[in-house]
Parts: structure tokens; C-alpha cells; sequence
């Protein structure tokens, strides 16, 4: 069995050695507080989505808003 020599943050250049659990609680308890990510929808507000060669939209109707349906 072979074993890494470097580590993916060694190879990024983030760290120069393989942290120990020690350090890795140290580091976390001594960062600053930041304030968190503003949160970004992931899809678009709309649910409309245009067809392929411009023939028109595809539009999400939620159940029971079309006329006739239960």
C-alpha cells in the first residue's frame, strides 16, 4: 500500500507540513468570528423557461391552479 507524501492543501500551498488534530483545534479556536454568507436564490424568481429555437415557454402551473383540475 503506498501513501501520499503530499497532501491536497500541500500541493495548493495552503499549509507546508500534515496538521495534527491538535493544531487543527487550535487554529479553529483562535480564528475571528465573521458574520455569515448572504444566502442567493439558486434558480431563477420565475417558472417560466424558454423552449429550444425560440418555440415559445415552458411555464410550472402548481396543482390545482389550471382551470378544470381538481
Amino acid at each position: 500500500m503506498k501513501t501520499l507524501r503530499v497532501t491536497p492543501a500541500m500541493q495548493a500551498g495552503i499549509t507546508d507540513h500534515v496538521w495534527t488534530v491538535d493544531e487543527f483545534y487550535d487554529e479553529i479556536m483562535s480564528a475571528h468570528e465573521v458574520s455569515p454568507p448572504t444566502p442567493t436564490p439558486l434558480a431563477p424568481l420565475t417558472t417560466a423557461r424558454p423552449l429550444p429555437g425560440g418555440r415559445g415557454f415552458l411555464r410550472v402551473v402548481p396543482k390545482g391552479a389550471g382551470v378544470g383540475l381538481p
